[in-house]
């Protein structure tokens, strides 16, 4: 936009040149025919300058369009991969806090079986014992025998 205003501007002093160019000249100039051909050169040098100008500034409207439209779009995939990262974040969050439960209750179900474990080795320590001292205690009989081996089945 600046770009253009200078552009303007720069053309209006080139007329505001050519005008006061027009103005001096007969008063300085001895033969009007030289002074209307310098006067008609130095015009159409600066129309031509004007048109250059005029052709550049067309140039560069389009090169800082295309710029434009290619901050566009870099800026709407930037704001794509916000929503995308936080929509990740977001799913890590709930996964990470289903994590932590998880892990919480693993470790009570290890400890839970441990001690499970520690009563099983005890229980069995028991009944080790308990049937060890009833044979050396009594001599088995077939009842006992059928009462002790459906126990230790249970």
């Amino acid at each position: 936009m600046s770009e253009t205003r200078a552009m303007g501007r720069r053309s209006l002093a080139l007329v505001g040149l050519v005008a006061a160019l027009v103005a001096t000249g007969p008063a300085a100039a001895d033969d009007p025919a030289d002074e209307k051909a310098a006067v008609d050169a130095r015009i159409a040098a600066l129309q031509a300058e004007i048109a250059q100008a005029n052709s550049q500034e067309g140039v560069l409207t389009s090169q800082l369009s295309a710029v434009v439209a290619e901050l566009e779009d870099a800026q709407a995939a930037v704001d794509s991969a916000e929503a995308s990262v936080s929509s990740l974040e977001t799913e890590l969050s709930a996964q990470q806090e289903r994590l932590d439960r998880l892990t919480a209750l693993l470790a009570r179900q290890t400890r839970r079986l441990e001690r499970l474990e520690a009563e099983y080795t005890r229980a069995v320590t028991i009944l080790e014992a308990r049937v060890r001292t009833a044979y050396i205690d009594q001599p088995p009989d077939l009842v006992a025998f059928l009462v002790s081996r459906r126990a230790s089945t249970i």
